[in-house]
């Protein structure tokens, strides 16, 4: 979520210097001329840059996490990531884990 964050600060301040000649209306320092184009130009690279890194990056974890497989004790409804627990088992319980999805309706006594 940061890369988004740092891309949106870098981008916009390039366009605000591209604009105005400065980042902010409370900077001391302001470019015109060459300078004005070459760091608004140097803002702006970075900030798409860091969108593009952050996209791949939450891409990447949106697929990760869509691949596990969540288990749940249904003696202690406690909730385990598949790659957390050794042969199924709750750790707490050592009572055989279910999965997550349908839980609910074949425990309705865990609903709240």
């Amino acid at each position: 979520m940061w890369w988004y964050q740092c891309a949106l600060i870098s981008f916009g301040g390039g366009v605000l210097m591209l604009l105005f000649g400065r980042m902010s209306g409370y900077a001391t320092t302001s470019y015109y001329g060459i300078e004005r184009y070459k760091y608004a130009g140097i803002l702006i690279i970075i900030g798409v840059t860091l969108f593009i890194i952050g996209y791949r990056k939450g891409y990447k974890l949106k697929k990760f996490i869509a691949d596990d497989v969540f288990l749940i004790c249904p003696k202690c409804g406690e909730p385990y990531n598949s790659n957390d627990v050794t042969n199924d088992m709750c750790p707490k319980c050592q009572v055989a884990l279910e999965e997550i999805e349908g839980f609910y309706n074949r425990h309705p006594e865990f609903k709240d």
